[in-house]
């Protein structure tokens, strides 16, 4: 059975009460910012390279209120105890959530803009540890809401910058750029070709006749900051150091005369990256001739690339794309892992109508050999973070 998952406009009321429950008032601002899924496109950002991202109607909420003396944050989640106060409690003795708050807010003091006293409650059903950005959702969110109360102009490229950043040093992840940028700029109702090397995006429309897309959250958390994601990175930057030019343009023929009996570990790492990047490209071709055949072959490459070149995949990831490929009743065009990896979810491309089936197919399977339950959700690209509330003149 597919995961019920509550409403955009029930978050909010639910958010919004609990503000004024825990704060004795109404929230002054509030801000909403998406997960993220990749349809195509993993690992390749911190390598200059290509990516096809969308929002999912999976949010992550702020409200927001001035206080006197400093930011002091609660989660629905993860603060049922006091407030956190993210200027004067240690960083670590606080809940793990809040060090992308200060990132944040540090950020934004070193770049000149003014960080007021507030207090904030965060309520989310982006799930964490899942591969959908739940901590990029937190950043950007935290982002445009200091800058609707500083009543400062929004700068998206500043904004996504400072997030970035805020990944880096508070949360120990090296990541590039894709969560920050795709949350930024999503476009309801389409699909990004990222370029991280230039920072761009090609926003295509998606309007599949015939398909939807399905996650399915395999319940096993990573943690990036202490996972092998590093060490791919690492890894990528060795390869291109030896040779001699960015992966995003090396031919594969180059991977195999520098690095094929050299350097065996390196060359899985870098035909992964320059792979992925001719399957985001040919995916930009099948998403507009609505070729799902083709779609969906690309993401089984992926997938194989994924797990045997980059070896970030898991067994119970390995299991479930597995699972939705034994299709007798030609359900599933395509699924691969999506995410950092060492667990997260899969996206899979799905007949339209036919979610429901696959997860009752999927899942008690899943389970017998696990022991876990997989939680299975349809979802579209939705528009990028937005205010809800703030003064017009500051939005």
């Amino acid at each position: 059975m597919l995961t019920e998952s509550i409403s955009r406009a029930a978050l909010l009321e639910e958010a919004t009460a609990s503000f004024a429950d825990r704060f004795g008032g109404p929230a002054r601002w509030i801000v909403a910012a998406p997960g993220r899924v990749n349809l195509i496109g993993d690992h390749t950002d911190y390598s200059g390279g290509l990516a096809m991202p969308l929002a999912i109607e999976r949010y992550t909420i702020l409200c927001a209120g001035p206080a006197e003396d400093s930011i002091c944050a609660v989660s629905a989640s993860e603060g049922a105890g006091r407030p956190i106060d993210i200027d004067t409690d240690p960083i670590e003795n606080s809940d793990d959530w809040t060090r992308y708050l200060r990132g944040v807010a540090q950020g934004f003091r070193a770049a000149g803009v003014p960080v007021a006293p507030m207090n904030l409650y965060c309520h989310s059903n982006v799930p964490t540890g899942a591969g959908l950005s739940s901590s990029a959702a937190l950043e950007v969110a935290c982002g445009r809401l200091l800058e609707v109360a500083a009543g400062v102009g929004h700068d998206p490229e500043r904004m996504v910058r400072i997030c970035r950043l805020a990944e880096h040093e508070y949360a120990g992840v090296p990541c590039g750029y894709l969560d920050q940028f795709s949350i930024t700029y999503a476009q309801a109702g389409h699909v990004m070709l990222f370029d991280s090397g230039t920072l761009t995006a090609e926003q295509i429309p998606y309007a599949r006749s015939g398909a939807e897309l399905m996650i399915l959250d395999s319940r096993v958390k990573h943690a990036l900051g202490q996972s092998e994601y590093p060490v791919r990175r690492r890894e990528c930057r060795a390869a291109i150091l030896t040779l001699g030019r960015e992966l995003r343009d090396a031919p594969l023929t180059l991977l195999e005369e520098k690095l094929g009996s050299s350097h065996p570990l390196l060359f899985r790492r870098a035909r992964h990256i320059v792979s992925e990047n001719a399957r985001v490209r040919s995916m930009a071709t099948a998403i507009a001739e609505n070729d799902l055949d083709a779609a969906g072959n690309l993401m089984y490459e992926s997938h194989r690339s994924l797990a045997q070149d980059y070896e970030i995949s898991c067994k119970e990831i390995d299991l479930i794309v597995d699972l939705l490929r034994d299709d007798t009743a030609q359900q599933v065009f395509g699924a691969r892992m999506t995410g950092g990896g060492f667990g997260g979810a899969v996206i899979a491309l799905t007949r339209t109508g036919t979610a429901e089936e696959i997860a009752d197919r999927v899942a008690p399977a899943y389970r017998r050999q696990t022991g876990l339950d997989l939680a299975c959700m349809t979802v579209s690209p939705q528009q990028g973070v937005q205010v809800i509330k703030g003064n017009p003149a500051d939005v």
